[in-house]
């Protein structure tokens, strides 16, 4: 049988963490760092897991916040966690004058990928939109940094607090009833209208290279959301996490 590994990404205000056997995703969750609860279930898996390999957004290491403590504290050789960009490094050639620049969860993403694609367009709906291309050499080629939906709510949320409560509506049917089925409308809209024109500028871009855009694959906490303006782009889970375990099994 093979080995249990855990890879964890820890961001701003939670951790990821899944567990995977072979390929297979076993079992998944998130922490908060401040409050964590982990799930019984999990803990008792990841209590026999062989290795783990972290991604960090930057200072969160070195905060050591709670989550971490509380996940590593189930791990039977916690010593065993390796960190990106301390311990080991993605592969990969970035276009870009200084690839420091480049983040790693971008690289991360482009590894995971790679297990099942060996060209295409990576398109993360998180925060930001980032648009990312790579090819069977793994050249990966950053080619946009765009705005993200729930940027698009706290923008105007920050700049216009009246409107506020009522941004997070559903898009409606019909005819708009109010000032939250207006602001629906409107923020999906421009949603779509960037990833649109997003991906249009990098296809024109890499075409202008001799290069194909194709597949196109959508990440991010609003993937499913961006199929409506994408159509035939495909939807691709956990690609940070495969990248991570990528890198585990090539230790």
């Amino acid at each position: 049988m093979a080995q249990l590994r855990l890879t964890l990404d820890l961001g701003n205000t939670s951790l990821k963490a899944v567990l995977w056997r072979g390929d297979d995703k076993v079992a998944a969750t998130r922490l908060l760092h401040e409050t964590p609860k982990l799930e019984p279930s999990f803990a008792k898996r990841a209590a026999s897991c062989e290795s783990a390999v972290a991604l960090a957004n930057h200072g969160v290491r070195e905060r050591r916040p709670p989550s971490l403590a509380c996940l590593a504290a189930t791990l039977a050789h916690p010593t065993k966690i390796a960190w990106v960009g301390v311990d080991l490094e993605p592969p990969g050639s970035v276009a870009y004058d200084d690839p420091r620049e480049l983040g790693i969860d971008r690289r991360l993403a482009v590894l995971g990928a790679r297990r099942d694609h060996e060209t295409g367009l990576i398109v993360d709906c998180g925060t930001a939109v980032t648009l990312t291309h790579f090819d069977a050499a793994l050249n990966i080629r950053p080619l946009a940094i765009g705005i993200g939906r729930a940027a698009l709510e706290r923008g105007i949320a920050t700049s216009a607090p009246a409107l506020a409560p009522f941004l997070g509506a559903a898009l409606p049917q019909g005819l708009p009833r109010g000032t939250r089925d207006n602001l629906a409308i409107g923020v999906e809209i421009a949603f779509d209208a960037a990833l649109r024109g997003l991906v249009a500028d990098a296809e024109a871009r890499l075409a202008a290279i001799g290069l194909p855009a194709a597949p196109l694959l959508l990440t991010g906490s609003d993937a499913t959301r961006a199929l409506r303006a994408l159509s035939g782009a495909l939807i691709v889970e956990d690609l940070v996490h495969r990248g991570l375990l990528a890198l585990t099994l090539r230790r």
